[in-house]
């Protein structure tokens, strides 16, 4: 199941959201808040789930 989407746009702005999250991701969805601040600390986009 799709966790949320990304759009990386020209300039290194970046648009990320995470469903069924509110504004409190990292209480309601833990994993993809891990996921999501991994990639920033890495200087990466979040993976992509080409299957959804």
């Amino acid at each position: 199941q799709t966790g949320g989407f990304v759009q990386g746009y020209t300039g290194g702005l970046v648009f990320a959201t995470v469903r069924a999250a509110g504004h409190a991701v990292p209480s309601y969805q833990p994993e993809a808040a891990l996921v999501l601040v991994s990639s920033f600390l890495n200087g990466t986009l979040p993976p992509r789930d080409e299957g959804a």
